[in-house]
C-alpha cells in the first residue's frame, strides 16, 4: 500500500464515542454515597506513606473517618511498624481515628477482608512500581486487592492533593464494563461537591504524526458517551455532569495524561478488568500508565470476569462457527508469495475443508498477463485443494482484502510478512499493519523465518496474557483445534517483576480453569504451559523453536500501531518465530472488545 492511501471505505476507525444498542441500565444511585471509612494501607517502605496527605485531604473535605492499616507478612516486623504508625498518628492529628497492624501471609486478601468488614470502606494505597520485596504495596499487591472485588484508590508517584474545586473525571469507553465507574464517580463528586466530567477518547486512523496534544470538545454528538451523560443527569439531577471528548490518534493513556495536564482533576475514576490470580502490572496497561504519571489519585473500579468454570455457550465471544473454511491469500509484486505462506494456507484450507482464494490487486494489465504461467503452475501444485486466483483492478489492497473477508463469514486471511515495526507502520502504513488493525477476521501472519511444512499442525497454541480478549482467543483456539483435529495448548508467560510471592500457583490455577472451560465448550483437552520470563515475546519465540510444527494464536487488543502492537509482543513473535501466528483482532469478535 502506498503511504498516501487512506483507510478503506469499508473499514471504520475504532472510536469509543460511537452509538450503542444497549438500553439504559445505569446502576442504582447510592453505591458509593455512603462511604464511611477511608483506609490507608502502608508497609515499612517510606513510599507507602505518600498516600497519607491525599487521604487526609479527602477526609477533611468529606468528614469521612480515616484509619491507617499497616501490613506485614513477618511476625518480627509487627512491632516496628506499630511504633512507626503511632508516630504517624500523633503527627497527623485527630483526623486519623485509628491505626492497626495486620500480619498475614496473604496481605492482599487480608486487606480486602478488612475493607469488607465495614461496608462503605475504601482502601487507599500508594503505588511505587514493582519491588523485590514480595509484600511491598506495589502494583502487584494492588492487582491482587482488586481481584478480590474491592475498589482501590491508588496514589501514584506524582499524585498531589490538588485544588479542592477541581472536578472528578470518569473515563468511559464504548464498553458496558466501563460504565461501572459512573455511579462511583458520581458518589465522589457529591461528597466533594464538585462537577463530574465523563471523558471518552476518540482515536482516528493514523495517517501522519499526530499533534502534541489531543483536541478537546465539550459539545459533540458522541453516541453512547452523550447518552450516558444524559442518563447520569436524569439519575442524579443534583450533580453538574459534563461530557468531554479527547480526539487523539496515539495511545489512550497518552491522550488521557495530556488531557488531564491541561484540565486537572482531583480524582480520576476508571473501571479495569482484573484477572484473579494473575498478579500483573495493573491490567489493562492504560490504567497502569495513568497511575504512574498522573498528578491526581486514581480510583480503580474492578470489573471481575464471569465464573470461568461455568461456560455459557450462548454468549461465548468465539461465535465464529467455522472460522477457516475460506482462506484469503493476498499476493502481488508488494506481497511476495513464499513457500511457507502457501503451505500454511493449504494446511488451513485442508483442515477446515474449505478453499483458497489467491487475491491480487493490480492496475497493471501487462504485469498481470506476464504472471499467468506462474499462477497456473501454482494452482496445479495446490490441487486437489479448491484454489482459485482472483484479480481486482485496484490499488487498495487492504480495503479489497477486508471486503472479501466480510463477504465470507467463515474466512481468514493468510499473509506473508516481514513484520513491520511500530515506527515503520506509523509513518508508512503497510498492508500487514492495516489488516491487523482493521480486519474483521483472524489474520494468519507468516513471518520471514517461518518454516514451510506440509504436515498437519502438531498443536494449536493459544498465547494468553490474562486479558478478556485473550480468554476469548483461547476459546476460539479450542474451536480451531477441534476442526483441525489437533491437540490444544494454553501458553502463559509470567513476568517475575510483577508477581508477588505465592501468586504463581494462583496464576496456574487460573490457566487450568480456562483450559477446563475450553474442554467443556469444544471437547478438546488443553495442555497448560507456564513460562517465567521478563519478555513474553522472547519466551514464546524460544518455546516455538522447540515446537516448530505448532500454530500460535495471539490477541490484538484492537489498538493497532498506536499502542505498540506493531513492534510489540505480537510482531516480535511473528518476526522471529519458525511457526505461523494467527492474530485475532478485536473486530473478529463482532465488536465485543472494540
Amino acid at each position: 500500500m502506498s503511504p498516501n492511501q487512506r483507510t478503506p471505505s469499508s473499514v471504520k476507525p475504532k472510536t469509543v464515542a460511537k452509538s450503542s444498542k444497549r438500553s439504559s441500565s445505569l446502576p442504582p444511585a447510592e453505591p458509593m454515597i455512603d462511604v464511611r471509612r477511608i483506609v490507608v494501607a502502608v508497609d515499612n517502605s517510606p513510599d507507602s506513606l505518600r498516600a497519607l496527605p491525599i487521604s487526609i485531604r479527602l477526609a477533611e473535605r468529606t468528614g469521612i473517618a480515616l484509619e491507617i492499616i499497616g501490613a506485614v507478612d513477618q511476625p518480627q516486623d509487627v512491632g516496628t511498624l506499630r511504633d512507626r504508625l503511632a508516630i504517624i498518628v500523633r503527627e497527623s492529628g485527630p483526623i486519623v481515628r485509628a491505626s492497626s497492624v495486620v500480619e498475614s501471609t496473604d496481605v492482599p486478601r487480608e486487606l480486602a477482608r478488612q475493607a469488607r468488614a465495614l461496608p462503605g470502606s475504601i482502601i487507599v494505597m500508594s503505588s511505587h512500581g514493582p519491588s523485590r520485596n514480595p509484600w511491598t504495596l506495589s502494583n502487584s499487591i494492588a492487582t491482587e486487592i482488586l481481584s478480590e472485588g474491592v475498589p482501590l484508590m491508588i496514589v501514584g508517584p506524582h499524585a498531589i492533593a490538588g485544588n479542592v474545586n477541581l472536578p472528578v473525571v470518569a473515563c468511559i469507553d464504548d464498553s458496558a464494563d466501563s460504565e461501572a465507574a459512573i455511579p462511583i464517580a458520581v458518589g465522589w463528586a457529591r461528597l466533594l461537591r464538585v462537577p463530574l466530567i465523563l471523558l471518552t477518547v476518540d482515536r482516528p486512523h493514523l495517517q501522519h504524526v499526530p499533534p502534541n496534544s489531543p483536541t478537546i470538545a465539550d459539545t459533540f454528538d458522541g453516541g453512547r458517551a452523550t447518552e450516558l451523560a444524559s442518563e447520569t443527569r436524569l439519575t442524579w439531577p443534583d450533580i453538574d455532569v459534563r461530557c468531554h471528548l479527547a480526539t487523539y490518534p496515539w495511545m489512550v493513556a497518552d491522550a488521557l495524561v495530556l488531557y488531564l495536564a491541561k484540565h486537572p482533576s482531583q480524582l480520576f475514576v476508571a473501571a479495569s478488568h482484573v484477572r484473579t490470580g494473575l498478579a500483573r502490572l495493573l491490567h489493562p496497561t492504560t490504567t497502569g500508565q495513568i497511575v504512574r504519571v498522573l498528578a491526581a489519585p486514581v480510583l480503580v473500579v474492578p470489573v471481575l470476569p464471569h465464573p470461568i468454570d461455568t461456560p455459557d455457550r450462548t454468549s461465548s465471544p468465539s461465535a465464529i462457527a467455522h472460522p477457516f473454511g475460506h482462506v484469503i491469500v493476498p499476493v502481488g509484486h508488494h506481497q511476495p508469495l513464499v513457500d511457507a505462506c502457501i503451505a500454511t494456507a493449504n494446511n488451513l484450507a485442508v483442515g477446515g475443508g474449505g478453499s483458497i482464494m489467491l487475491l491480487t490487486c493490480d492496475q497493471d494489465a501487462d504485469r498481470i498477463r506476464r504472471q499467468d504461467p506462474a499462477r497456473s503452475e501454482l494452482l496445479t501444485l495446490l490441487s486437489p485443494t479448491d484454489a482459485r486466483w482472483h484479480v481486482v483492478d485496484t490499488a487498495d489492497v487492504t480495503g479489497t482484502v477486508i471486503a472479501e473477508a466480510e463477504a465470507h463469514e467463515a474466512s481468514i486471511i493468510c499473509l506473508a510478512t516481514h513484520a513491520p515495526g511500530r515506527v515503520v507502520d506509523t509513518l508508512l502504513p503497510t498492508v500487514t499493519g492495516q489488516l491487523v488493525r482493521w480486519s474483521p477476521r483472524p489474520v494468519v501472519l507468516v513471518g520471514p523465518h517461518c518454516v514451510p511444512t506440509a504436515e498437519p499442525y502438531a498443536e494449536m497454541v493459544a498465547c494468553i496474557d490474562g486479558s478478556q480478549i485473550s480468554e476469548a482467543v483461547a476459546d476460539l483456539a479450542g474451536s480451531w483445534a477441534a476442526v483441525l483435529g489437533a491437540p490444544m495448548r494454553i501458553l502463559h508467560v509470567t513476568d517475575p517483576r510483577t508477581v508477588v510471592a505465592g501468586a504463581a500457583p494462583l496464576a496456574s490455577r487460573y490457566v487450568e480453569r480456562l483450559a477446563g472451560r475450553v474442554a467443556t465448550a469444544h471437547g478438546v483437552y488443553s495442555h497448560v504451559t507456564m513460562l517465567n520470563d521478563r519478555s513474553a515475546a522472547k519466551a514464546i519465540v524460544r518455546w516455538a523453536e522447540v515446537h516448530p510444527t505448532t500454530l500460535l494464536m495471539m490477541a490484538s487488543h484492537g489498538e493497532g500501531a498506536s499502542d505498540g502492537l506493531l513492534g510489540g509482543t505480537v510482531m516480535h513473535v511473528v518476526r522471529h518465530a519458525l511457526t505461523p501466528v494467527a492474530v485475532v483482532p478485536a473486530h473478529a469478535f463482532d465488536g465485543q472488545f472494540d
